[in-house]
């Protein structure tokens, strides 16, 4: 056995890794499918934790606007909604904008509520939640601007040059 370097071997594994996640396309889903399911399952979870257990002080304090409109269930069951409606467009294929819509709606959403809790200073987390639902916001909006590499033509794909020596195993 010899002694690769730790960069070679942390390469491989990426490598590998994406080769796996390039199987994702014999399920004819796609990166953009499989970008979907994978937060499809998070807004799930997160809707799930909202539907539990009576809030906290801090997220009482710090939703406060928020729960004078709905309470903290009814949130919950928007992003479980939310996650849903991911799902079910990381699995079809040629129609998936309600799926980039059904993601970026809840983080807004919930941006703004933090947002406006910061502004009228009801809680110290404000301005750090506000700007992590915000990121989560605009990350799924590039993601959804980005072309899948699957997608493309096969004419386009007959042009590209392949390595033989570099196959995914």
């Amino acid at each position: 056995m010899s002694r690769r370097p730790l960069g070679h071997r942390i390469g491989g594994l990426l490598y590998a890794a994406a080769c796996r996640i390039d199987t994702i396309r014999h399920w004819r889903i796609g990166r953009h499918g499989a970008f979907l399911l994978t937060f499809g399952v998070i807004y799930l979870a997160l809707g799930y934790s909202y539907t539990g257990d009576r809030p906290t002080d801090d997220t009482r304090r710090a939703l406060r606007v928020a729960l004078e409109v709905l309470p903290l269930w009814a949130w919950g069951i928007g992003w479980m909604l939310g996650g849903a409606f991911a799902l079910l467009a990381g699995l079809l294929r040629p129609h998936r904008s309600f799926g980039w819509v059904a993601l970026v709606l809840p983080a807004l959403g919930w941006a703004f509520w933090y947002f406006v809790a910061w502004r009228e200073h009801d809680t110290t987390r404000g301005p750090v939640s506000f700007t992590v639902y915000l990121a989560f916001a605009i990350a799924v909006m590039i993601v959804a601007g980005m072309v899948d590499p699957h997608a493309v033509t096969s004419t386009q794909n007959r042009r590209r040059r392949r390595n033989p020596f570099r196959r995914c195993p």
